[in-house]
C-alpha cells in the first residue's frame, strides 16, 4: 500500500521541479536545428551574393582600367595638339601689339621687308585678327574638351579606389561568413550528440544569426556602393569617344609662314 501512494507522489514532485520531459526535448531540438538550417541557409545567399557581386566589381574594375589608360594616352595627345595652338597665340598676339603701337605713333609696321601703313595697315590688322581669332577658337574648344577629360579621370580614379578597397571589404566577408558557417555545423554536429542540452547551444546560434543580419547590411551597403561606383560608364564611354573624335578633327594651326604669307609676305 504504501509504495502504491509514493510513487505517484514522486512523479507530481519531480513535474512539479521543471524537469524536462521527451516531447520537451524533442521540441527544443526541433527548434534548435530549424534555427541551424536558417541560418545556413542565409549565409549559403549572403555568400552567392557576395561572389556575384565581387565578380562584377572586378568586370568594372577591369573596364576602367582600360578606359583609364586611354584617357591618359589621350591627355598626351591633347597636350601634343594644343602646343602649337599655344605657340601661334603668341606669336599673332605679339603681331598685333606691334601693329596697334605703329598705328598709335602713325609709323609704317614692316614685315618681310613691306611696309604697311594707314589703311593698308588697318586691313593688314584685321586680317591678323581674324586668324587670331580663328586660332583661338581652336585653342579653347580643346582646352575645354582637355579639362573636362582631366576631371573625368581624376574621377575615375576615385571609383577604381571604391571598387578596390569594396573588393578587399568582399574578401573580409566572406571570410566571416566561411568561420560563422563552420560553427553552426559544429552546433549542429554537437547537437545530434548532447541531444537534451540546447540553451547554450541556442545562444551560440543566436550569436551566429546576430552576425550574420549584421553582414547582410554591410553587403548591401556595399554593393550599392559598387552600383554606384558603376553608374556614368556608358557616359565616360561616349567622352572618350568625343575627345578621340575631336582629336582626329582638328587640323593643324596656319604656320608662321601661313601667317606671314597672311600678312603680305613672301
Amino acid at each position: 500500500m504504501l509504495n502504491i501512494r509514493v510513487i505517484p507522489l514522486i512523479v507530481v514532485l519531480l513535474s512539479g521541479c521543471g524537469v524536462v520531459t521527451g516531447p520537451q526535448v524533442k521540441v527544443g531540438m526541433a527548434k534548435l536545428q530549424d534555427a541551424i538550417n536558417k541560418s545556413i541557409g542565409e549565409m549559403d545567399v549572403k555568400r552567392q551574393e557576395i561572389k556575384d557581386a565581387m565578380q562584377s566589381s572586378k568586370q568594372t574594375l577591369n573596364s576602367y582600367k582600360a578606359s583609364r589608360i586611354t584617357m591618359q594616352i589621350q591627355l598626351e595627345q591633347f597636350d601634343k595638339k594644343m602646343a602649337p595652338y599655344v605657340e601661334r597665340k603668341a606669336k599673332t598676339e605679339s603681331m598685333l601689339k606691334d601693329m596697334l603701337s605703329a598705328m598709335k605713333d602713325k609709323m609704317p609696321f614692316v614685315i618681310s621687308d613691306k611696309k604697311y601703313e594707314g589703311e593698308s595697315l588697318g586691313k593688314l590688322a584685321k586680317d591678323m585678327i581674324n586668324i587670331h581669332d580663328a586660332n583661338e577658337s581652336s585653342l579653347k574648344g580643346l582646352e575645354i574638351a582637355r579639362s573636362n577629360l582631366s576631371s573625368s579621370l581624376e574621377s575615375l580614379n576615385a571609383k577604381e579606389k571604391v571598387i578596390t578597397e569594396t573588393l578587399t571589404d568582399f574578401s573580409q566577408q566572406l571570410s566571416i561568413l566561411d568561420s560563422q558557417l563552420i560553427a553552426a555545423k559544429e552546433i549542429e554536429k554537437t547537437a545530434t550528440v548532447v541531444g537534451d542540452n540546447t540553451a547554450s547551444m541556442e545562444e551560440s546560434m543566436a550569436a551566429i544569426q546576430e552576425k550574420i543580419n549584421k553582414l547582410g547590411v554591410d553587403v548591401r551597403v556595399r554593393i550599392g556602393t559598387i552600383n554606384d561606383s558603376s553608374n556614368g560608364a556608358g557616359a565616360l564611354t561616349k567622352q572618350i569617344s568625343d575627345a578621340e573624335s575631336l582629336l582626329g578633327k582638328t587640323k593643324a594651326p596656319a604656320t608662321i609662314a601661313d601667317i606671314e604669307k597672311a600678312l603680305g609676305g613672301k
